[in-house]
């Protein structure tokens, strides 16, 4: 047990977290006024007195499930992964199940596939996302499986068994638990219309993969960040090798091409991702990994995307504009999910609000020049994306002094 100042316990928790430990965190529940008012409480109904404050646990962090920013030294996400294996031997081909979040933006993924011996599906996946934390079935992972772990996870990776049902719970748990708690309805009780499109799906076709989001669901709500994280309702199913339209690149292709570590010391330092990496925004840079995983395989798709560059390159002022302006944007992807579950700060909350802007502004700059406003393509569906924005930020220019609140950190109406 270790006592810090609260103002540098953010600090702390990060070096124990950096040496592999989790990190929990007790906060003061009361008061000495409100203990007081509890004692005599207790005395006039002679129940069993407490002489000490109170204190509740409060959050426990991990390595593979930060949200503060503070905390958070790496730009690209940072997966906690569940994985549900379902084989009758060892000389079987399996079947996976698999559930992923990126607690920072609150990004949720699941998919289940069968696989062929040498396990090539599982080991892409693996490659892909390079989990930092993973939530096992306890007894229920093949040797061939345990041994592929070890070998394509990063250094330092935390390996979290769970109980059979009781943690890690199986489809028919995980639907009730759903329900129960009401992440995406409204009223007292919750019905499967109200979940997300793609979580229907894979509870009506893929139970091995809703099992695996039930552990997950378990493990947040062990680190009581559950209600925030999944009542985003951020989910989607993630196919590794993406066949439609895309270049198929294995586990085995992206770790011997050296695309996202090297050999030597499984660093960035050499590898195609370290040379092609040039986004200006935290989540261009995670959009760009992505788009790394899964390359354009279509003529007509790379075209259109080089004919976007080509077009921006072409009108300088607005291209230096966004090189400029979005290079200053805050992280949104890993901050909006925190104004969603009420953590955020007021000046994190104005921020949100100033980037927004910026965006609306480098849009309105796209359609006053008529050479990207005429072109097609990808520009054309830019513009459709945004199309509301300006009208959702009118109501919040003139809601309060937004220098105020920035300096002060207090919210200051406009005095008429």
């Amino acid at each position: 047990m270790v006592g810090v100042p609260e103002s540098h316990f953010s600090y702390w928790a990060a070096q124990f977290i950096a040496q592999g430990y989790k990190v929990a965190k007790a906060s003061q529940s009361e008061n000495q006024v409100s203990k007081e008012m509890r004692q005599k409480t207790e005395k006039a109904t002679q129940s069993k007195k407490e002489d000490i404050i109170r204190r509740e646990l409060t959050c426990v962090l991990t390595g593979g499930t930060l949200v503060e920013e503070s905390m958070l030294h790496d730009e690209l996400a940072t997966y906690c992964m569940a994985i549900r294996e379902m084989c009758p031997s060892e000389d079987s081909d399996p079947e996976f199940g698999v559930a992923f979040v990126d607690t920072a933006t609150g990004e949720m993924g699941f998919c289940q596939f069968k696989d062929d011996r040498d396990r090539t599906k599982f080991e892409t996946l693996l490659a892909q996302l390079r989990p930092k934390e993973v939530l096992l079935e306890r007894s229920n992972l093949t040797k061939l499986s345990t041994r592929m772990l070890k070998n394509c996870l990063p250094s330092g990776a935390l390996w979290n068994w769970l109980h059979q049902d009781k943690e890690f719970w199986d489809e028919d748990r995980t639907e009730s638990e759903l329900l129960i708690a009401n992440y995406f309805g409204s009223g007292d009780k919750g019905e499967v219309s109200s979940w997300p499109e793609d979580l229907q799906k894979i509870r009506e076709s893929s139970p091995l993969a809703l099992s695996a989001y039930g552990a997950l669901v378990f493990y947040l709500r062990y680190l009581k960040i559950d209600t925030e994280i999944v009542s985003m309702g951020n989910v989607h199913i993630y196919d590794p090798l993406k066949k439609g339209g895309r270049m198929i690149l294995d586990g085995k292709t992206l770790i011997n091409l050296e695309i996202f570590e090297n050999s030597w010391d499984k660093g960035v330092e050499g590898t195609v991702f370290r040379l092609l990496w040039r986004g200006v925004t935290p989540f261009g840079k995670r959009l760009f990994r992505t788009w790394l995983c899964h390359p354009l395989r279509s003529a007509g798709d790379i075209n259109a995307r080089l004919d976007a560059a080509d077009t921006f390159n072409s009108v300088p002022e607005v291209r230096d504009y966004f090189l400029s302006t979005f290079g200053r944007l805050p992280d949104l992807e890993r901050i909006i999910p925190r104004v969603h579950a009420g953590r955020c700060k007021v000046k994190d909350f104005v921020r949100v609000l100033e980037a927004f802007q910026a965006i609306e502004d480098g849009i309105e700059k796209i359609k006053e020049m008529h050479d990207l406003q005429s072109e097609g393509g990808l520009i054309a569906k830019l513009l459709v994306v945004f199309e509301g924005l300006k009208g959702l930020l009118d109501g919040w220019e003139n809601a309060f002094d937004w220098e105020k609140a920035k300096e002060e950190g207090t919210f200051h109406p406009f005095l008429n």
